[in-house]
């Protein structure tokens, strides 16, 4: 969303979260009232440590968070735990969003995440006939009529109002709606502590702020906004403008923050000795090459880093800068063994990630005299035809033989979304 300069105009927006997203759909495709049902999204079989992805809201009710190990959990009669199904999630989430299509334009529509949307409902209320409140409750409704899913929600006159409506009121109210205006501000706003409650304040930055005497929402909107930026930059300001609940935003106009680094990460469920480590980190620098080529991307900065053993505060981490950029299987995987042949013969890793960074587009990769153009074009080719035969026929259809020996995620990971079930 891209910021308008020439001053604040009130908008009607709302904010939109479905509650208890994973959890809720997992009750509703069993029949069961999410409100009355305990269940947690996890996958029992990978053990007492896994994590809880989402729990029902019968259990948020009585204190269990939605995010926690599967260990943390209480014991409660008639316990039902849902396997993670990622791809029926994302189908849902976009049956959803052709709910608000009904009522919206495409461009009047942000989707911040699989389960939470902003909405610009401005230009239809005097075509609907309705106010805000009345056109934002028919949407949750029929939400809720095709899907059976609850709404939560807040309408307010720019989208962080709306975005504060929602997570500080609509949240804690048993209708799960609210609605915040201007004239809110004094009363609901600025009260706010601690400052981490608030949409774009995380623990960091409201520590600086802490540090700097202010504590609350009204702190913040009672003090100098120059003093803000100079000391925090254009934060300072954008969090002085929040706080006295302005936000120049437009949902019309959305803004695509150019990408700055791209990742493959997965946690493990064994202790990866240093023959498994380099296994794995060719099969994710495999990953990574393929997920640059999709962004049409070479790196000319890449990392690792490596988790130790569960209790352990032990880790490893190495980056290093090309003379120019990568872009070829060939040599992210070369350069992922490089980076991890620092690595000490004992050590033992329970999660792994490689990076890449200093993203250039690949047709501005400058020629250098140390490079093989001919080569490389080669080696191109062969990724733009393995990626033509795995498009065609899905991920593991051709793989290497490494990827059968014990240790290797490949063709499990391929067969998952975000690192669970599809």
């Amino acid at each position: 969303m891209e910021q308008v300069m020439d001053g604040y105009r009130p908008r009607n927006v709302l904010a939109i979260d479905l509650k208890s997203f994973y959890a809720s759909v997992e009750c509703v495709d069993r029949n069961l009232d999410p409100f009355k049902t305990p269940l947690v999204v996890c996958d029992p079989d990978r053990g007492m440590g896994t994590i809880v992805l989402a729990t029902s809201p019968y259990l948020r009710a009585m204190g269990v968070p939605g995010r926690c190990r599967r260990r943390d959990l209480p014991e409660v009669p008639g316990m039902i735990y849902a396997v993670p199904r990622m791809k029926r999630y994302l189908e849902k989430s976009a049956e959803v969003t052709g709910i608000y299509l009904d009522y919206v334009d495409s461009k009047d529509i942000h989707v911040y995440s699989v389960d939470e949307s902003f909405l610009d409902v401005t230009d239809y209320l005097e075509c609907a006939h309705m106010t805000d409140v009345e056109y934002a409750k028919t949407i949750i409704a029929d939400v809720k009529k095709r899907t059976g899913l609850t709404v939560c929600a807040g309408i307010g006159d720019n989208v962080f109002m709306a975005k504060a409506a929602m997570d500080i009121g609509a949240k804690h109210d048993p209708r799960f709606f609210a609605k915040w205006t201007h004239d809110d501000i004094e009363k609901k706003l600025w009260p706010v502590s601690p400052l981490t409650k608030v949409w774009g304040i995380g623990d960091r930055l409201a520590k600086r702020l802490n540090d700097m005497g202010l504590y609350t929402m009204g702190d913040i909107a009672n003090s100098d906004p120059y003093y803000l930026s100079e000391s925090l930059g254009v934060i300072g300001e954008e969090i002085w403008l929040h706080a006295n609940g302005i936000d120049k935003s437009l949902i019309s106009r959305k803004y695509q923050k150019p990408r700055q680094s791209l990742s493959v990460g997965q946690v493990l469920f064994f202790d990866a000795d240093i023959i498994d480590i380099r296994l794995l980190g060719r099969e994710m620098a495999e990953a990574l090459s393929e997920r640059l080529r999709k962004e049409d991307k070479a790196c000319q900065g890449l990392g690792v880093w490596l988790k130790g053993p569960l209790g352990s505060k032990g880790s490893y981490s190495k980056y290093i800068e090309f003379p120019r950029p990568l872009d070829t299987t060939k040599e992210l995987e070369q350069a992922t063994k490089l980076l991890l042949s620092y690595v000490p013969y004992d050590f033992l890793a329970r999660g792994m990630e490689v990076v890449a960074e200093k993203l250039w587009p690949r047709k501005l990769i400058p020629v250098d005299l140390f490079t093989d153009q001919k080569e490389h074009e080669v080696e191109r080719r062969v990724d733009d035809t393995v990626d033509s035969i795995r498009k065609m026929f899905g991920p593991n259809s051709l793989v290497r033989m490494s990827s059968l020996l014990d240790h290797s995620t490949e063709i499990k990971r391929n067969e998952e979304i975000g690192g669970h079930r599809a």
